[in-house]
């Protein structure tokens, strides 16, 4: 008598593997489409520290954020970190009030520093285009020893200048600690003109007849704390923005973004059309659409009574350009 056979067929394991693919091919998109949330939403909680930095270190500085210090405050405040011959290690650069505008010093605050504890901090999980530089950063080396801020040894001097390649998230030149509307940080993906992205440029314009009047005609600019008068943004040809602007006010699309010469350098991979994350002087942050930003940017252009004289939606985006 024949036993009778165990086991699968040809035939049948080829149908269960299909099933089997079938069910990946279903289940692969969902699965990614978690992933891309799971990492806003840790994004979203980064962005949070890093206002909650700066809104810790104005507590320091007499309530003012790095951008709306007095001359005098900033060139000492930057000092402590880099002070050229006076700092220990000395530094080649010589800290001042115009760090504030650029996304290249602006972190170099002991408080920030503390607060944020590492450059890691500053990269979004979001945003896959700036992690090689972002490890770069965190691993260099200074003069003493300490890493995690892209502080070089320069023989034997620390360099002091982080690189823009390594950070996800834009700073806003209104912040402002008595303007809980005021918008602080934002995801590098907001859109907006840029000189070196697509040969445009950005300004004020959009605030109202008053603010035209007295400084925010020009492109690039924005009104400083520290002169109280207008001062070029950081890098602006390519990471100064305004978020009234036409161009602005809005996130990023992708497809159309692409389509701009560098405008892919610009982009989060991690955050679609019509995403991104804001943050506000009051420590909250928000998982805006186009139409929340738009409303966000309303209310931080309507706010009065803070410590600028005129308020300005000045931004230092930063991107792989």
């Amino acid at each position: 008598m024949k036993k009778s056979q165990k086991g699968f067929t040809l035939i049948e394991l080829l149908v269960v593997i299909a099933i089997i693919g079938i069910l990946a091919s279903m289940l692969l998109p969902t699965l990614a489409k978690a992933k891309k949330k799971t990492n806003r939403l840790k994004c979203s909680s980064q962005l949070g520290n890093v206002t909650k930095a700066f809104t810790t270190a104005a507590d320091e500085y007499e309530g003012m954020m790095p951008w709306q210090m007095t001359v005098e405050e900033g060139n000492s405040a930057y000092r402590v970190f880099a002070g050229g011959n006076n700092s220990n290690p000395r530094n080649t650069r010589n800290g001042n009030w115009g760090w504030a505008r650029f996304i290249q010093y602006a972190w170099y605050l002991g408080p920030i520093m503390d607060s944020i504890e590492s450059a890691k901090g500053l990269l979004s999980p979001s945003d896959p285009a700036m992690a090689r530089n972002n490890a770069i950063q965190v691993a260099e080396t200074d003069a003493g020893g300490g890493n995690g801020w892209g502080v070089r040894n320069r023989g034997g001097r620390n360099d002091s200048h982080f690189n823009h390649r390594a950070v996800s998230y834009g700073l806003c030149m209104g912040g402002d600690t008595l303007l809980s509307d005021s918008i602080v940080g934002i995801t590098r993906n907001v859109d907006g003109d840029a000189r070196h992205k697509n040969g445009k440029e950005t300004n004020d314009l959009g605030l109202g007849k008053d603010q035209n009047n007295n400084g925010y005609r020009f492109n690039g600019q924005y009104f400083s704390g520290a002169t109280q008068s207008r001062q070029w943004l950081g890098s602006r040809a390519h990471m100064g923005l305004h978020l009234s602007h036409a161009s602005s006010g809005k996130w990023a699309d992708p497809v159309t973004t692409a389509t701009q010469q560098y405008g892919k350098r610009y982009l989060m991979s991690g955050l679609d059309a019509d995403q991104g994350n804001v943050s506000l002087s009051d420590g909250s942050v928000k998982m805006a659409s186009s139409a929340d930003l738009a409303a966000i940017i309303q209310a931080h252009g309507a706010a009065k009574g803070g410590n600028l004289t005129y308020q300005t939606t000045a931004v230092l985006r930063p991107n792989t350009r």
